[in-house]
């Protein structure tokens, strides 16, 4: 009962604490205004990831006694907690561009350092990748929350697929991971309404979250095929789209609405739905495909890796495709 007790009070807590929650950051004006890289019109009360943060938070709680042993899992809550904190700073505050990321880098490292002394098989280039991961997806998971729902499903799907890969391969991480999947599930209905955002807080967060847990997992045992093919899609578009911005000659702290899947909802007026259901359904895909190819047959795991890239390509190809068809 443990597992249902960590997902239901996660994704009921933060369902409840967001009507709220929106009219509070309303009252204090901590709200989106739209610029350049918004697919949203007028002002959007920002920092939803409050809501998601109290459910993970009531969840753990509750089910401490399950997770506080297994090895790395207290690191993940802690590091999830910190990035989270940095986001809501950046909320109400907003921070410069070179503030943020010394921040985050900082963090980093300070979260591989931690990993470091909980796993005697680290050494200092895994802490060094380990530090470069999470503040790389940190920033691709906030770069990639830009139309409804497309956060809350992606980390349904993440989380969901972690949890099911640390009950495959006995990694300990399945608690914090359906909590997380529970409060983005009850925060999603508000966000797929456009009545609230994540905000920094929450895109933080979840990313700092699912990125860490991906680490414990793969420390724990799980492989790293099955841990790292959900991550496939975000990665790919943010990287695609800095380095397209890049050989334009652009910069790239400016904002934008230039990311394939903003690209789709907007240029090819696909709207925000259809969107991320397109992006659930490759990231689906992937998550399936990693997990087919987790296993000890070098074929199937390259077999996996192949048609995962394939499924990548495809979906970076499609605001192209798109508009191909709609001149034609």
């Amino acid at each position: 009962m443990t597992p249902v007790i960590a997902f239901a009070v996660a994704a009921v807590v933060s369902g409840l604490a967001c009507p709220g929650l929106i009219r509070w950051l309303q009252s204090r004006s901590i709200v989106d205004e739209a610029s350049e890289r918004s697919s949203h019109v007028g002002q959007i009360p920002r920092g939803g990831g409050i809501a998601l943060a109290a459910g993970i938070l009531a969840s753990l709680l509750l089910t401490r006694g399950q997770w506080l042993s297994a090895p790395g899992v207290p690191i993940v809550v802690l590091v999830a907690l910190a990035f989270g904190l940095l986001g809501l700073t950046d909320d109400v505050r907003s921070l410069t561009p070179t503030s943020r990321l010394a921040a985050q880098v900082g963090l980093g490292v300070i979260s591989g350092l931690a990993l470091l002394g909980s796993f005697d098989e680290m050494n200092l280039v895994w802490m060094f990748v380990v530090a470069v991961w999470l503040v790389g997806f940190v920033n691709a998971f906030n770069f990639m929350d830009g139309i409804n729902g497309i956060s809350s499903a992606t980390t349904i799907i993440i989380g969901s697929s972690l949890a099911i890969a640390s009950y495959r391969w006995n990694a300990g991480i399945e608690l914090p991971a359906l909590a997380t999947v529970g409060a983005a599930l009850g925060f999603a209905p508000f966000n797929l309404t456009n009545r609230v955002f994540l905000g920094d807080i929450g895109s933080y967060m979840l990313g700092a979250a699912l990125s860490m847990l991906a680490v414990v997992g793969v420390t724990n045992g799980i492989p790293v095929i099955a841990a790292a093919a959900p991550f496939a899609l975000y990665l790919a578009d943010v990287a695609y789209t800095l380095t397209c911005r890049a050989a334009r000659g652009e910069r790239l702290m400016e904002a934008h609405r230039q990311h394939v899947y903003q690209r789709l909802a907007n240029d090819n007026h696909w709207g925000h739905r259809k969107t991320t259901l397109v992006v659930s359904v490759v990231t689906f895909s992937l998550v399936a495909l990693g997990h087919a190819g987790a296993n000890t047959r070098l074929g199937q795991a390259a077999l996996a890796a192949s048609v995962s890239a394939l499924m990548v390509a495809l979906y970076l190809a499609l605001p192209a495709i798109e508009q191909r068809r709609f001149r034609a």
